[in-house]
């Protein structure tokens, strides 16, 4: 079985990243940062719908409308009546948008 990847053109040339090395992929207009596991970052020239689009597996969640997270690295959820987040494994903690909190945390439990 062939791994999926995100081919991506950066300073040293086309890349193809394996999405399992992906922790999270943050939208900033018509460019995208992605970081890695192990704490690389690539800019991208392309929305972080684009990219969505472009992947076939269900490794990822959108929490709201700048981010996309790998569900592997998600430790723990803190849900409240005024705010929800996600917290990864490298310790940085993300909002969950209200209309998307229903969907997040049952994809979470």
């Amino acid at each position: 079985m062939s791994q999926e990847v995100i081919r991506v053109l950066s300073k040293t040339g086309p890349q193809a990243i394996p999405l399992d090395n992906i922790e999270m992929i943050e939208a900033a207009g018509a460019y995208s940062t992605i970081h890695l596991k192990n704490k690389t970052q690539f800019v991208v020239s392309k929305t972080l719908k684009r990219l969505t689009n472009e992947m076939t597996s269900n490794l990822f969640i959108r929490p709201n409308h700048s981010c996309l997270v790998n569900l592997s690295c998600i430790s723990s959820k803190d849900t409240s009546l005024m705010s929800s987040t996600i917290v990864l494994r490298c310790g940085k903690e993300i909002s969950i948008s209200r209309r998307k909190r229903a969907v997040v945390t049952s994809m979470i439990s």
